[in-house]
């Protein structure tokens, strides 16, 4: 009885103190510890999330992931989509047109990451925002908003890090948004 006592303390003190920071790498924008043992928030929920710590969805903080998003900077920015992603697939209708916006937003100006990201992601997922990109720029561009040339001028700006391949990529994949019909 004993041993298992000594067990349960000892996987409690090595699984539970120091074990969010070896799967979550170092941030040095945020205190890490102490979001992750404060009462949940916004950063804590996206932490969680981004990082597999916690799956559960929590609508209430969509929209404020949606909301800041493309204010966010580095490895938070990366999260911050991660997690907004998570949610595509469970979306109510009056989601939509806020995530789609967001999506589009984040895709104009971070499209090496957006790309980089769906090589990551599952099938679903990336189906979802293809679906949700689609029906935003389709949207747009038949009522002559925006043209599938200033988008690829846009994207092309915010990609001067990018080769000449990672271009074609993302062209070809504006195409393929053009293209999609979501059935």
């Amino acid at each position: 009885m004993s041993k298992l006592l000594i067990s349960i303390i000892l996987f409690f003190f090595i699984g539970c103190s120091p074990s969010n920071s070896k799967k979550i790498p170092e941030i040095k924008e945020i205190d890490m510890e102490s979001i992750l043992n404060s009462p949940m928030s916004l950063d804590r929920h996206v932490l969680e999330t981004c990082y597999n710590l916690n799956t559960s969805l929590a609508p209430i903080y969509l929209n404020d992931i949606m909301a800041h998003l493309n204010n966010k900077t580095g490895l938070w920015k990366e999260c911050y989509f991660s997690t907004m992603s998570i949610y595509c697939n469970s979306l109510t209708n009056d989601q939509e047109p806020q995530f789609q916006a967001a999506l589009f937003e984040y895709f104009l100006h971070n499209p090496a990451q957006y790309l980089s990201f769906l090589d990551k992601t599952t099938f679903e997922t990336s189906d979802c925002l293809l679906s949700k990109l689609s029906a935003y720029v389709n949207n747009h561009v038949l009522n002559d908003e925006i043209t599938l040339i200033s988008i690829k001028n846009v994207v092309y700006k915010h990609c001067s890090d990018c080769s000449d391949h990672d271009i074609e990529a993302i062209y070809l994949y504006i195409d393929l948004v053009k293209k999609f019909q979501d059935k």
